[in-house]
Order: structure tokens, then C-alpha cells, then sequence
């Protein structure tokens, strides 16, 4: 590796960076930690002044504070710097709570190098970054987050150039205007002990991004051939009204009959992710350090399938350090819980409130969090211990409290919050030879414009509320009167149906927004008799079957 200059040529004043007062240096940068989905802004300031030797981290965990001192020390005097032999004081502000701070590497390297003057760095500037003990910067796509979070600090501020290295996250659009690749400190020195203006370092920036090849994203998969079954036609209306406007779905039925394999076509039928979106997805999986699945890089909702034994901090997000959990990483897309009734009561009552209010809200002892929460949930159970209750001839041989113990795992508020309960039966063996033969198929291209169309609806009818966001499915109760526009008749064979399957207020609401996306569906503006009684069809009671007068 090239050395740097001596020391002697390295310590030219730059008057216009550092602060001096005396025999004391200061410096100062800007930098990002992971804090929830987004990330949060850190500005470190480092002072050199007389002394022993002593290096001095505050804001910072001791054991974190040892291993940053230990590696960017190294860094330091492999890259071909001297490491100072003053006394140092750094500060985190705020304070870093986290253990692992690796992405601080970088920028407390150069503030430091810039404090002793052997860098001159761009006035208000930032970095993010990992730095090997050789001086190289490692990049990490778990950085996504923090890269972002410093973007949006520097379109509204004055925040200059961001160094960090050159992964392909950072040459999204929204990253180009400010990001400034190096390979290493090595590198980085080669321009800022140069004392470049910030419109030159731009320049380089510019020119360096657009030497780094660009893969394309990868083309949209296609879509699974599905053979059209007459005996899973309601199966597959609930997936279409599911997907229209975002309703919780319960599919109840047998082993083999076919659950897992119809939900898992529910991706193909959501409407592709929009880039703002895609950006949410990006950083939470960033600050979750997992890999953007396949599916959601092509453009798809997420498809989450947490096992039935997941804890409550792997389900809602906790840990140390604190990690979104399936919920959050479920976000625009589905969460899908597969043995429904395996699941610790417990544990699905934690899902109450996301399902309410669209976010997850931890507290821990010295912070609070706030992860998004927006996402469409189905769950996939046997009706009985053994599956067979709602078989033709059934031969379930379940007592009725087993049945009962079996069911009751999902409790009533719950099921509450569920807008969709379907019965699924197993393919007759008759027509078993559909599955592998040619034959009339199901176009999921047409049920998701069909979607499309359904959704643009509700967002225009939902613009005069300023809330184009909203859904048939999450809009306040209080707009339901004003803008659902039932007819007379079909409001009173609602409330026939509420009175004889005891509804309670949330059950008639949701019976109502059912009737709506369903009538979105049709692109009729009026919820009328045949939609309240397609969505009765679609609440199950205890017998296991609807009742409509």
C-alpha cells in the first residue's frame, strides 16, 4: 500500500476547518445508528489537548467504546497515519445505546484524523461506514437505513457530502446527490488531504458513482399457473375481497385441501410495491441485518410465515439490540400464520393492537420504539384436532370439548379483527385428474387489475379526507355512514344478519366493509342486497356454517 506523506506535510493548518484554542484541536461530523426502521442522527466531536496519551469515548458503552479504540487505531496506522499522541475526548450526541456499533468506524476515524489535522474534511459533512484493521471500508448492506436517514438530513440542511463505501444500495436515486464512495482511508486521503472543495468532491463523487456497474433489478417472476376447481372458487373470491381492501382472512379446512397453496398466490394478487414502499421495505430489513427477500426486489409484497412456536420478541421486535420482528417485516405485505390454532394463545393476543393501530410500540428500559405495522393478516387452521369436521361424510371422530378447547386458542377479540372466514373442503376425488390435467385456468393477472381497479376506488373516495391511504378495511367508523352508501334494503338485511349471528359492533362494521370492497369490486357505487350476502357468506358460526334470513 501507497504511505501517506510524512507527518510533517500531513499537519498543514486548515484554519477553515479546525477550531483551535491554544494547543487544543476540535473537529467534528456527522454520522447515523440504527434507531427503530429509520435510523437516527449522531454528531460526533472530537478534541485533542495536552496530555498523555489517552483516548476517551463519551455517549458510548464501555465495551463498545473499547472495540471502536482498538480497530480504528489500527486502521489508523496501517493506512499510513500517525494516530495522535494527545489526549483525546470524543462525544456521541445523543448517546449510542447500542453494543455493535460498527457503521461508526468510519466517521470517528476522520474526525479524529481531521481534529489533528491530518485530513481536511468539507464543512458539515457526514460518514457511515465499517473499517477494516487494514484501513479498507467494508461495505454492508445492512447500512441501507442509516445512508437514508443521513439523505433526508442533508436535502433539508446543510449537510454537505456523506463518505461511506461504495455498495449498491447507495446508488438508489434519492442517494446519488450527496453519497461520496472510497475504498478505504488510503483513498479517502487521497482528496481530503487535498482540501478539495465541496463542489469538486461532488464532481468526484459523481464521476466515481457512475464507474460502478449497476445491476438491474430483477424482472418480475411470473405467476404460478393455478387450474381453475369449482370446489375452491369461494376460497379464491375471499383472496380477490382480501386483497382489495386489505381484509384479515381465516381459511379453515382439512389437511391437503389446499390452504397454504391459495394463500401463497396472495403476493401475485396485491398490487406491486410502489418505489416509497419498496424504500420502507429496504430499511426495515436493513435494521432487521436480513437479506430483501427475492419476492419484494421484483416489486411483490413480502409473504412472511413465521412457525407456530415464534417467540413474542421474534413476532412484535425486541432483542438486544432491539430487531423488527415478522410483523414489521410483514409491512405492505402478508403475514401469514399457517396451524393458526398452534399458536400460543399468548402470543396471538399480542396481535391485537397492530392489527388496531398499524404500529408496534416497544419500551425498554432506556428507549422507546416505534415499528410500522401495516400489513394484511391470514392464518390457515384444521376446524378439529383432526382435521375431518367439515369433510363430506366426515369420519372425525373429535368430542365436542375437544373441538371447543381446540378452537377457543383463537380468542374472540381476535376473531373479532378477522374480516374473513372461509371453509375449505378437499378436492372430490373426481376431480382429482384437474390438478395435472389441461384445463381451464385461473388468470391471477386479471384478478389483481381487477384489485388495482377496486383499490383506486377507495383511494378516491377516501381523497376528500385527505387519507388516499386508506382502505375499506382500516377507515375510521365514523366515515363509514357518510361515504359506504348502502341502500336501505341492504342495511336492513345486514342487521337481520347481525341480530342472528350476534355480531358485535365491530363484527357489523366489518360485515359492512366487506359488502364494500365487494361492491368496488363490481365498480357498482352502491353496497346493495347481493354484496351484504356475499360477505355474510364469509362469518362463520359456531355450528361452522353462515346463517342469513
Amino acid at each position: 500500500m501507497k504511505q501517506i506523506e510524512s507527518n510533517s506535510q500531513a499537519k498543514t493548518p486548515w484554519s477553515e476547518q479546525r477550531y483551535e484554542a491554544g494547543t487544543s484541536s476540535y473537529a467534528r461530523i456527522y454520522t447515523a445508528v440504527h434507531e427503530g426502521v429509520r435510523g437516527q442522527l449522531v454528531r460526533i466531536e472530537i478534541s485533542l489537548s495536552p496530555g498523555l496519551p489517552y483516548f476517551d469515548i463519551a455517549g458510548m458503552k464501555a465495551n463498545a467504546a473499547a472495540a471502536v479504540r482498538s480497530r480504528i487505531r489500527a486502521a489508523i496506522r496501517n493506512s499510513g497515519f500517525d494516530f495522535p499522541k494527545r489526549r483525546i475526548t470524543a462525544s456521541f450526541s445523543p448517546e449510542v445505546r447500542r453494543q455493535n456499533c460498527r457503521e461508526l468506524d468510519l466517521p470517528l476515524t476522520l474526525c479524529l484524523l481531521q481534529a489533528d489535522g491530518q485530513l481536511a474534511l468539507p464543512m458539515h459533512c457526514a460518514a457511515l461506514g465499517e473499517v477494516a484493521l487494514s484501513g479498507d471500508i467494508l461495505p454492508d448492506r445492512d447500512f441501507y437505513n442509516l445512508l437514508s436517514c443521513l439523505s433526508e438530513y442533508a436535502a433539508r440542511s446543510e449537510l454537505s457530502l456523506i463518505f461511506t463505501a461504495a455498495f449498491a444500495e447507495a446508488l438508489q436515486p434519492r442517494f446519488k446527490a450527496c453519497v461520496f464512495p472510497v475504498s478505504s482511508l488510503a483513498d479517502a486521503a487521497k482528496f481530503l488531504r487535498a482540501g478539495l472543495s465541496s463542489a469538486q468532491l461532488k464532481q468526484e463523487a459523481g464521476r466515481r458513482l457512475n464507474l460502478i456497474k449497476i445491476t438491474p433489478p430483477p424482472a418480475l417472476p411470473p405467476r404460478p399457473a393455478v387450474s381453475y376447481i369449482e370446489g375452491q372458487s369461494q376460497a379464491l373470491a375471499a383472496l380477490v375481497i382480501a386483497a382489495a381492501g386489505r381484509h384479515h382472512l381465516i381459511i379453515k379446512g382439512g389437511p391437503g385441501c389446499g390452504k397454504s397453496f391459495l394463500i401463497s398466490l396472495l403476493p401475485y394478487l396485491l398490487p406491486e410495491l410502489t418505489e416509497p414502499q419498496l424504500h420502507l421495505l429496504r430499511c426495515i430489513y436493513a435494521a432487521g441485518s436480513q437479506p430483501v427477500p427475492e419476492l419484494v426486489g421484483a416489486g411483490y409484497p413480502p409473504l412472511r410465515q413465521p412457525h407456530y412456536r415464534i417467540s413474542a420478541a421474534a413476532l412484535l421486535g425486541g432483542g438486544v439490540p432491539v430487531l423488527p420482528g415478522e410483523i414489521t417485516l410483514a409491512q405492505h405485505g402478508i403475514l401469514f400464520l399457517d396451524e393458526l390454532n398452534e399458536f400460543k394463545p399468548g402470543i396471538l393476543d399480542l396481535l391485537r393492537l397492530p392489527l388496531s393501530e398499524g404500529v408496534i410500540r416497544l419500551a425498554r428500559a432506556n428507549q422507546k420504539i416505534v415499528f410500522p405495522a401495516d400489513f394484511l393478516l391470514v392464518g390457515a387452521s384444521n376446524p378439529c384436532p383432526c382435521g375431518q369436521l367439515y369433510e363430506p361424510g366426515s369420519t372425525c371422530g373429535c368430542s365436542d370439548r375437544e373441538i371447543a378447547r381446540f378452537n377457543a386458542k383463537l380468542s374472540a377479540p381476535i376473531r373479532d379483527r378477522v374480516d374473513l372466514e372461509v371453509i375449505l373442503h378437499r378436492i372430490p376425488a373426481g376431480q382429482l385428474s384437474q390438478t395435472v390435467q389441461h384445463q381451464a385456468t385461473v388468470d391471477l393477472a386479471v384478478l389483481q387489475q381487477q384489485v388495482k381497479q377496486a383499490r383506486h376506488l377507495q383511494q378516491m373516495r377516501y381523497q376528500a379526507y385527505d387519507h388516499p391511504e386508506w382502505l375499506n378495511s382500516n377507515v375510521p367508523a365514523d366515515v363509514i355512514k357518510q361515504v359506504f352508501e348502502v341502500t336501505a334494503s341492504a342495511m336492513k338485511l345486514a342487521q337481520q344478519f347481525a341480530l342472528s349471528a350476534q355480531l358485535s359492533v365491530r363484527g357489523f362494521q366489518k360485515l359492512l366493509r366487506v359488502a364494500r370492497t365487494q361492491a368496488d369490486l363490481r365498480a357498482c357505487p352502491l353496497v346493495e342486497n347481493a354484496d351484504i350476502a356475499l360477505a355474510a357468506q364469509f362469518k362463520i358460526t359456531e355450528s361452522g356454517s353462515p346463517e342469513l334470513p
